[in-house]
């Protein structure tokens, strides 16, 4: 099994109206970040029939930030300065579930409500990655890289990410704007809770017997336009030549013989990253499990919860407990003057709906 694709891409856009014509907009999120604020619970609302979060706080350089489990868009107060009106992240689970193309649809598609005229968009960062069960990574793989790499060695990040245990699991080359990630997938989502991607990985033909590993870039700013990246509409068209200038001059990994490292062969495992191609596409049942998400580990940290209410004020059966549970449930319904219907439906707009 080899599946690659995009797990993370960032870029920004430009408008011919956006002071004129967002004010209502940024009137709104300015109050809902102010109620954050003062209760410390990010507001929930139906923005275009898309349920999102406005924080506390926005990031440097914009005040608002609205999150849905698709993607996180920042806003500015005013377009003016060096620095565009909104910046936009499609996350990992969007991209692995809708595919490039359709989540690009779609998100305009969402996006068009706000009637703003979108003059430019410039691509900020981009991440590509190949999952496989075809090669496992060993410590001793770093002797043998062979990278373009600038300015920093080929280290490892932090222990708890990179070992589990005493067991090895990745490491890092590079830095920004350029750099790669090559570690145990396998491992990883068990801490992400990210199970969705086990029904990717089975799609595709994955030995559940073998552990899955990822080899990941992540490219950002003035390394994407060297390969002829500024704008969303230019990525698929070059992303064969990009993974084969990133896996075969950007970085190698090779069977260290001898001095001269130009006869060094390369190893079999890279072989199989190399020849990756992009199989990312829209999967509806995959879509369903990013939305559903992982119910076991909910249900268990719902368990646990019970049973330490249940000891602090020395219920003696679940029932009882369900019942308390259920009365402050609808107390709080009743404080927000909502429904248990009503927050269910809001909770499910949290994804776009395909």
């Amino acid at each position: 099994m080899i599946l690659k694709g995009f797990d993370s891409i960032e870029f920004s856009l430009y408008f011919e109206n956006y002071d004129e014509s967002f004010d209502p907009y940024l009137t709104m999120f300015a109050e809902y970040k102010r109620k954050a604020q003062e209760t410390s619970i990010e507001q929930e609302i139906d923005l275009h029939g898309v349920t999102v979060k406005i924080g506390r706080a926005g990031i440097r350089f914009y005040s608002y930030t609205l999150t849905t489990n698709d993607f996180i868009v920042w806003f500015r107060d005013s377009s003016k300065g060096e620095f565009p009106p909104v910046r936009v992240r499609f996350l990992s689970g969007y991209l692995w579930s809708m595919g490039l193309a359709e989540c690009v649809k779609s998100f305009y598609h969402w996006f068009s409500n706000f009637n703003l005229q979108i003059s430019e968009t410039k691509l900020s960062r981009l991440d590509i990655c190949a999952d496989t069960d075809e090669a496992q990574f060993i410590e001793a793989d770093r002797k043998g890289i062979v990278t373009r790499a600038k300015g920093i060695a080929i280290h490892g990040v932090d222990d708890s990410t990179y070992f589990q245990g005493k067991r090895f699991s990745g490491f890092v080359v590079g830095r920004n704007p350029i750099l790669a990630r090559i570690y145990n997938k396998s491992l990883e989502i068990k801490k992400s809770a990210k199970v969705w991607f086990k029904d990717l990985w089975i799609k595709h033909g994955w030995n559940e017997k073998k552990e899955v590993w990822r080899v990941e870039f992540q490219l950002r700013g003035d390394v994407l336009k060297e390969f002829g990246i500024r704008t969303l509409d230019d990525v698929l068209p070059v992303e064969a030549n990009l993974w084969s200038s990133l896996t075969k001059e950007w970085l190698t990994i090779r069977s260290p013989k001898d001095d001269n490292v130009s006869r060094w062969p390369l190893k079999r495992k890279w072989k199989v990253i190399q020849r990756a191609f992009l199989n990312q596409e829209a999967s509806p049942l995959v879509r369903k499990k990013v939305i559903v998400g992982d119910s076991t580990r909910t249900l268990n940290q719902i368990a646990g919860l019970v049973i330490s209410l249940a000891a602090r004020n020395e219920f003696e059966d679940t029932p009882e407990v369900l019942h308390i549970v259920d009365n402050w449930i609808h107390r709080k319904l009743d404080q927000k003057n909502s429904t248990f219907q009503a927050e269910t439906t809001l909770r499910k707009l949290r994804f776009i709906q395909i």
